[in-house]
């Protein structure tokens, strides 16, 4: 997200709060999880092009991120913080839970100080088995992001998130793909899915890793449709490089908030 300038700086009404209003770009297309509930996945061949094309934007967002010095952590990457833009861009937004900490939490004061720190930053429904459990004592670092990732592609393919914050079902994986979708995507795609939500952090891919994958599924997709030759839409799907996109980031002061 760009910013375009400040509107207010000052203190809020209790006169203690110091508060600052920033005027961002304009998303027209809204927030992803407004765009499902309009839109339902149609899966097959273009179906899966245009969930491809939404996720490689994102993943090179994140990518980025975790490309930083500390790798910096979005831990809220729910379909209510991606926005569509004209012409088919997909923006991040909301950086209010990012973080730079990496670490196990061992003591039990650790532990405390932490699951304060998530209730209070995290939605339940795209927490990591990590972040359930802090008892599990695994490091909680970015690979967060990249279990975010597994549920934001899940929506994008179904329409509806994999979880629904019973802790018991994450710290399983136990979800299941809707019946209805059944054959609709193919099984490099589906087997993307499986890994990005894997129970163990260090199984998950990382984000730049995602990037190529999506970047040479969607080069064959197009290829795909071609082939068959498909009616062409007037707007071609966007057409997301990595490097393109840390090219365009580059420069771009994303906010962390230390953990206290």
């Amino acid at each position: 997200m760009l910013a375009g300038g400040v509107l207010y700086q000052g203190k809020k009404g209790d006169g203690d709060t110091q508060e600052a209003m920033i005027l961002l770009e304009w998303c027209s297309g809204g927030c992803l999880s407004d765009f499902l509930a309009k839109n339902p996945p149609q899966g097959g061949l273009e179906g899966e092009m245009d969930v491809v094309s939404k996720f490689l934007q994102v993943c090179c967002g994140v990518a980025y991120m975790h490309d930083r010095s500390p790798p910096i952590q979005h831990r809220d990457l729910k379909p209510d913080n991606v926005l569509l833009a004209d012409g088919g861009t997909v923006k991040l937004c909301d950086f209010g839970s990012a973080s730079t900490v990496a670490q196990v939490y061992e003591t039990d004061q650790e532990m405390a100080e932490m699951e304060e720190i998530i209730e209070r930053t995290t939605t339940p429904t795209i927490r990591p088995p990590e972040m359930c459990d802090l008892l599990l004592r695994r490091r909680i670092d970015e690979k967060v992001d990249i279990w975010g990732l597994g549920c934001l592609l899940y929506a994008l393919c179904f329409g509806t998130l994999p979880f629904t914050g019973e802790k018991l079902a994450i710290l399983n994986v136990a979800y299941r793909q809707p019946e209805e979708y059944e054959q609709q995507y193919s099984e490099q795609l589906l087997h993307l899915l499986a890994r990005t939500l894997s129970e163990l952090p260090e199984d998950r891919p990382e984000a730049k890793e995602l990037c190529e994958i999506l970047e040479k599924m969607l080069d064959d997709l197009e290829g795909q449709l071609f082939d068959g030759s498909a009616e062409q839409k007037e707007q071609p799907t966007p057409h997301y490089h990595a490097e393109d996109a840390y090219e365009e980031a580059n420069g771009m002061d994303i906010p962390a908030k230390e953990d206290n």
